[in-house]
């Protein structure tokens, strides 16, 4: 495929009708006596055609863009302009180009047409009657999908989604299985339920054990293993001996192990997941993971579908992000907004005082937001800054409690900045040198102008001066007149 140009003719006379226009548009005949296909230029080969696609939607112009508007499009002419529907490519073309650009919702169903039709007007043309459009759509579709896809710098962020996606789902899962589990096993060992309140260690004892007639004292050590505590251990040994529970036959026993192996299994297979979450979040995320964790950092990048999302949220959405139908529902009835929501998981939101629970969320979603954003854009990822913001949100709550002061926040970035100078990992992108040099100037130009203002103000002091003196000199020059002596009537 390639790049075509339209032309409307009187098109102002026609630009209030849209009733008309959207008329004309369900017919070719109509449409094509309304807008000609003017100019069309094929791509010469496929690295063309994805480059130029690419660019166009990114709102960028493109070498040959540039060139196929050049060529074909009447410059000379005043009165015409181009119809553009991107804003950002008709700004690019208006300053680089000089073509007066033009979109209203006139255009905007003129462009409706010209893709209804696009097919017909190829077939009309001569040189371009024998291409297949659907299938050139699809190729091309398909190839910048890839490419755009291949270069997608947080496209790690996926993994980080569906991993923790897969946990929550796991859990979920896992606390129906146990529950499962301590109804059948209570039937033969109720005391067992009592003495071990977590459902994985639950279910690896259950697992080991099977029978309870079988334990003896040379299972205390494995016994110590899976439960993580001897005394716990000679406690469920000392039980099982005097348990009032149904005995278990072998087929019971039997099919027991083998469902409490397979949630044994789920259970590993979660926390290898887990490790390989913490993994992927030091990588993608190192300053919110040092933050918050790895958990908390997941559900916030989750809720906001990608880390370039997160990054672009204000501190006050991050705040009360999970939490939006108690927001609505606060709005509407006109109650008080909740102060958290995804960051109440947070340790420390949990250590803060009732009254204290706000003001350490909105002081955690500021630094979240900043985490996020330093993680988005930094080109050496570092967690230092995530360390150093979590030991300010610590300072913050002893402040709280204790009426300590607190360092500034632009204090500890300067001093996290020039430990990384001091290291040779801060690296300042173009962009920032540019900034730094426009800076300079900034204050040199101030500095000039301060300059001119102190010596035009000392022009001004000297010629009042001047004036005053002037004024004193003429006022002792001037001879004293003699009053007149008034004649006696």
């Amino acid at each position: 495929m390639g790049l075509a140009l339209f032309k409307k003719k009187q098109f102002d006379e026609l630009a209030t009708d849209l009733s008309q226009i959207q008329k004309d548009i369900v017919e070719m005949a109509d449409f094509s006596k309304m807008v000609k296909l003017e100019a069309f230029k094929p791509f010469t080969n496929h690295e063309m055609a994805t480059e130029t696609l690419k660019a166009l939607a990114s709102g960028e112009l493109s070498p040959f863009v540039t060139d196929f508007l050049e060529t074909y499009f009447p410059m000379s002419k005043s009165k015409t302009f181009l119809a553009v529907q991107d804003t950002r490519l008709a700004a690019l073309v208006n300053s680089n180009l000089g073509i007066t650009v033009k979109l209203n919702d006139a255009i905007s169903e003129l462009f409706r047409g010209v893709r209804y039709h696009f097919d017909s007007y190829l077939k009309q043309n001569d040189g371009t009657e024998a291409l297949d459009f659907s299938q050139a759509c699809l190729g091309l579709g398909h190839a910048v999908s890839r490419l755009s896809l291949q270069f997608d710098v947080n496209r790690q962020d996926k993994g980080v989604i569906n991993s923790y996606c897969l946990i929550e789902q796991m859990e979920k899962n896992l606390n129906t299985f146990a529950m499962r589990v301590k109804e059948w096993y209570g039937w033969h060992f109720p005391e067992l339920a009592r003495l071990i309140p977590d459902n994985e260690v639950y279910v690896k004892l259950v697992n080991y054990i099977g029978n309870r007639e079988n334990l003896t004292d040379e299972n205390l050590v494995e016994m110590e293993e899976i439960s993580g505590s001897g005394e716990l251990s000679q406690k469920v040994l000392d039980m099982a001996l005097i348990s009032m529970g149904n005995d278990l036959t072998e087929v019971d026993e039997a099919s027991l192990k083998s469902f409490s192996q397979y949630v044994c299994d789920h259970y590993d297979y979660k926390n290898n997941l887990q490790g390989y979450l913490k993994e992927k979040m030091e990588i993608v995320a190192p300053n919110l993971t040092a933050l918050l964790n790895e958990s908390v950092g997941a559900k916030l990048v989750n809720a906001s579908a990608s880390l370039s999302n997160l990054a672009k949220l204000p501190a006050s959405t991050i705040q009360i992000m999970g939490a939006e139908k108690a927001l609505f529902r606060a709005l509407k009835k006109k109650g008080s907004t909740p102060k958290y929501g995804l960051l109440y998981n947070s340790s420390f939101i949990q250590r803060a005082g009732v009254k204290d629970k706000g003001k350490i969320s909105r002081f955690l979603a500021n630094k979240c937001a900043l985490a996020a954003r330093l993680d988005m854009h930094l080109i050496n990822p570092t967690n230092r800054f995530g360390l150093a913001m979590k030991k300010q949100v610590d300072d913050r709550l002893d402040s709280l409690a204790k009426g300590t002061r607190t360092e500034k926040n632009q204090d500890v970035i300067e001093e996290v900045l020039n430990e990384l100078k001091a290291e040779n990992l801060y690296v300042e992108t173009e962009m920032k040198k540019k900034k730094a040099k426009k800076e300079k100037k900034v204050s040199k130009d101030k500095k000039k102008d301060k300059k001119k203002k102190k010596r035009s103000e000392a022009e001004v002091e000297e010629e009042a001066a001047d004036e005053a003196d002037a004024m004193e000199e003429e006022a002792l020059v001037k001879p004293k007149k003699k009053k007149k002596k008034s004649k006696p009537e």
